[in-house]
């Protein structure tokens, strides 16, 4: 080849590039500029038909039948607010979609992503690498540890490029004990990030924080690709625990309800499982608006399964070894005025309790927030050593109800 052909052939080659990037950029804005449509579309439409969403909280029991609903401003903008970030994750995923083609050539090039919202669920997690998979397409892709994406396509070919990757890049392989830590609906594995991070300090662990595609498919699904990720940690891991917020727990509970009959007896069940703020026996805030339109587009499959939690109930187990961690102010009448009793805005005390758990704690703080508290991460911390949250003397546990059903309250007639 002679040197104009090379030089011919390098600036033929940057200018492939740049226009790649002109492409991510343009694909990326134009997301970006639908988002802001949209969101300005859904103001609008909240502020000229406030007497729909009013009649909806009407059927609900949320308001009252005969009495006039007046949106108030902090609400309503409060409305356009969660339907705004909802339609932001959408079109961003659409452009993360859009702006990563699976690979043409054998050597495929790192190009950045919003490291999986609600579309994507992880199956392998390999230290900070992941393998994740489509709600909608099953189309897969492999993220490193900076959540670029390294391959896609199949997950055998994601695998395969991983165990390249292993060997030019001389990662060790993951060893001893292992925390999965699972986020609530709609939130995702960011949400848990100050928790992973505490945990990983403080302890003798690996923290490994867990996505899935949350509001896209139902709990079955949510806990299938739980127990591909604990099939997939390698035969060096010896113990695995669980730390799970809000419906976390209940994929946790689907995965040991049967799902996890796949995976490998050895580190098939955890050791200790910590439930913080868990939906256990449903969510009276869900099942009073679980047959508004409106709402059940937000929460997605497996929103209407917590409000409808009964259905759902007989596939669900109890973890070996756990405690729960419950949001509440201490007193009579929480911070929500729709829930009856003490509650942390969105799942009250009482619907937190599952019999069989080693210890139980209230403290002060609210659902979405929980996580990030200190005393919460303290108590995580010491659960997962010790198996209490303050000391083994002061552990608050929920017996087994084991008398028969003729003796149990409520059944004499």
């Amino acid at each position: 080849m002679t040197n104009d052909q090379r030089r011919m052939t390098k600036e033929a080659r940057m200018t492939i590039a740049e226009n790649g990037q002109e492409r991510n950029q343009s694909c990326t804005m134009l997301a970006d500029y639908f988002g802001l449509r949209i969101s300005s579309f859904l103001r609008h439409w909240v502020f000229r038909h406030s007497s729909l969403i009013g009649r909806g909280l009407r059927q609900s029991g949320a308001v009252q039948p005969g009495k006039r609903f007046s949106m108030h401003p902090l609400l309503r903008n409060s409305v356009v607010l969660i339907l705004a970030v909802l339609c932001l994750i959408a079109t961003q995923t659409m452009a993360d979609d859009v702006t990563n083609p699976p690979a043409a050539s054998k050597k495929p090039q790192r190009s950045p992503t919003f490291g999986g919202k609600q579309f994507w669920s992880d199956e392998l997690i390999f230290h900070e690498w992941r393998i994740q998979r489509h709600a909608l397409t099953s189309y897969c892709r492999l993220l490193d540890e900076e959540d670029y994406r390294r391959a896609g396509g199949t997950f055998a070919g994601c695998q395969e490029e991983l165990e390249r990757l292993k060997q030019k890049l001389e990662m060790p392989p993951m060893r001893g004990r292992i925390v999965l830590v699972l986020h609530g609906l709609l939130r995702s594995r960011q949400a848990m990030q100050a928790m992973c991070d505490y945990l990983e300090e403080n302890g003798d662990f690996q923290v490994l924080a867990v996505s899935y595609a949350s509001s896209r498919r139902d709990m079955t699904a949510h806990a299938t690709s739980l127990a591909r990720v604990v099939t997939n940690l390698g035969n060096d891991v010896k113990e695995i625990n669980f730390v799970g917020h809000s419906m976390g727990n209940l994929v946790i509970r689907r995965y040991l309800g049967g799902v996890c009959a796949v995976v490998p007896k050895k580190r098939r069940l955890p050791r200790q499982t910590v439930m913080l703020a868990p939906p256990n026996n449903g969510s009276k805030l869900a099942e009073r608006f679980r047959e508004n339109n409106i709402f059940r587009s937000f929460w997605g499959i497996s929103g209407i399964e917590i409000a409808e939690l009964n259905k759902l109930e007989k596939h669900l187990a109890t973890p070996p070894s756990f405690g729960i961690i419950a949001g509440g102010r201490g007193t009579e009448n929480g911070n929500n005025p729709l829930i009856p009793g003490d509650d942390d805005f969105v799942v009250s005390v009482e619907e937190t309790r599952l019999p069989g758990a080693r210890d139980f704690l209230v403290v002060p703080a609210l659902h979405g927030s929980i996580m990030e508290n200190e005393r919460v991460q303290e108590c995580t911390l010491r659960f997962l050593q010790d198996g209490h949250f303050v000391a083994s003397d002061q552990r608050q546990p929920i017996p087994i109800d084991v008398s028969p059903p003729d003796d149990r309250p409520g059944d004499q007639p």
